[in-house]
């Protein structure tokens, strides 16, 4: 008797699922696109040096680092936009970034 009520349940259960599963009516399709790349992957500008003018260590160390994170944040926001066309199914190229690594 409680493996009738066990197979009668297991039926009901798998029954049950399965209809809910093939319900697709009124769903939309998943989204593949991610959208444009976040804000913290804009490029901080960069002032140029005067012409003339000694620039001190410090500021030309800080003009490197930024010139270093542009790149690395240029580099990153063709990743994504590669990433994005890629989850779009578009055909892409390797990027300009990897070739100069």
């Amino acid at each position: 008797m409680r493996t009738l009520c066990l197979m009668i349940a297991a039926i009901i259960l798998l029954a049950g699922l399965g209809a809910c599963g093939n319900n697709t009516v009124g769903r939309e399709p998943l989204s593949r696109d991610i959208g444009a790349p976040p804000s913290y992957l804009q490029p901080v500008p960069v002032p140029p040096a005067r012409p003339g003018e000694s620039p001190v260590v410090d500021a030309r160390r800080l003009v490197g680092s930024l010139r270093q994170a542009n790149g690395i944040i240029v580099c990153a926001r063709e990743e994504w936009a590669l990433t994005r066309d890629r989850m779009l199914g578009v055909e892409v190229s390797a990027p300009r970034c990897a070739q100069a690594k």
